[in-house]
C-alpha cells in the first residue's frame, strides 16, 4: 500500500553569503552532492540550457543530514527539501540561494506499507503523525 503524505521543495542552501553572478551559477563554490542517488544531484534550477542542473558536487555524503551539517559549517552549497532547512532558515542558520531561478519542481513524499486487510492502529497513528510534521 502507499499513501502520498506530502510535497516538498528543493532549496538551494549555504551558511555563506555566497555571491551569484547574475543569469549564470558560478562553478567556483564547493558544491554539496549526493554519492549514491544521482537524482539528488539534479538540482531544479532554470539555466541557460534548461530546467533543470545538473551538478559535479565537490564533496558528496550518502545522506541528507550530513549534507545539511556540512552547509551548516560552511563547506558549500547544497539543494535539499526545505522540510530539512527550513528551520535552519528561519533561524538565519542557513540562507536560501537561487529563489528567483527555482523551477517550481516538487518532488513527492510517500509512505509505503504492508496492507492486507484491516489497517493497524500503529500504522494509521505514524501515518498521521507524518502528515502533521511534514
Amino acid at each position: 500500500m502507499e499513501q502520498s503524505l506530502d510535497c516538498w521543495q528543493i532549496v538551494g542552501t549555504s551558511s555563506i553569503d555566497y555571491r551569484i553572478c547574475t543569469g549564470r551559477f558560478s562553478c567556483q563554490h564547493q558544491l554539496l552532492g549526493f554519492s549514491q542517488y544521482d537524482a539528488g544531484n539534479i538540482w531544479p534550477l532554470r539555466h541557460k540550457d534548461g530546467e533543470n542542473l545538473a551538478i559535479v558536487p565537490t564533496l558528496v555524503a550518502s545522506s541528507g543530514e550530513t549534507l545539511r551539517q556540512l552547509a551548516l559549517h560552511g563547506l558549500g552549497i547544497v539543494c535539499l527539501a526545505d522540510f530539512m532547512t527550513r528551520g535552519d532558515i528561519v533561524a538565519g542558520r542557513l540562507k536560501s540561494l537561487l529563489t528567483d531561478a527555482y523551477n517550481g519542481d516538487d518532488q513527492k513524499i510517500h509512505a509505503v506499507y504492508y496492507r492486507n486487510t484491516q489497517l493497524s492502529r500503529r500504522i494509521s497513528c505514524f501515518l498521521e503523525f507524518l502528515q502533521q510534521k511534514l
